[in-house]
C-alpha cells in the first residue's frame, strides 16, 4: 500500500519551533512573576512585626502628645527628653513620622504580594483553617 500524502514535515518542524518558543516565553514570563511576587512576599512578612511595633509607639506617641498638651506629665516614652518641652514634641513628631514610613512600606509589599497569598494559601494552609 502507497501512501498517496506525505506527512508535512516542514509545517511540523516550523509549528514545533514555534510552540516550544511560546512555551519557553510563557515559563520564563511565569518565573520571573513568581520570583518578584515571592520576593515581595518575603519582604511584607519581614516587615510584618516591624510595622505591628511601630502602631504601638505611634499609640503611645499619640497619648504622650496628649499629656502635654493638657500638661500632664504621663505616657512617657523612653527614646525621647521627657519633660514637655518643644524639643520633646518634635523628637515625638519626628519619630511618628519614621514608624508611619514603616508601616506604609509594610502596607505596599502587602499590597503587592497580596495576589500571591491569596492563590496560594489553599496549598500551604497559612490560616490554618483546615
Amino acid at each position: 500500500m502507497k501512501v498517496s500524502q506525505s506527512i508535512p514535515t516542514d509545517s511540523l518542524y516550523k509549528f514545533s519551533a514555534i510552540s516550544g518558543l511560546i512555551l519557553f516565553s510563557i515559563s520564563l514570563v511565569f518565573g520571573f512573576y513568581l520570583k518578584f511576587m515571592s520576593d515581595n512576599m518575603e519582604k511584607a512578612s519581614d516587615l510584618y512585626y516591624p510595622s505591628i511595633k511601630a502602631e504601638e509607639l505611634i499609640k503611645q506617641i499619640d497619648c504622650r502628645l496628649d499629656a502635654i498638651n493638657n500638661k500632664l506629665d504621663k505616657c512617657k516614652i523612653k527614646q525621647t527628653v521627657s519633660d514637655g518641652s518643644e524639643i520633646e514634641i518634635n523628637q515625638l513628631q519626628h519619630i511618628k513620622r519614621v514608624q508611619k514610613d514603616t508601616i506604609a512600606i509594610y502596607k505596599k509589599y502587602d499590597d503587592i504580594s497580596r495576589p500571591l497569598y491569596e492563590n496560594l494559601g489553599w496549598a500551604i494552609d497559612v490560616g490554618g483553617t483546615s
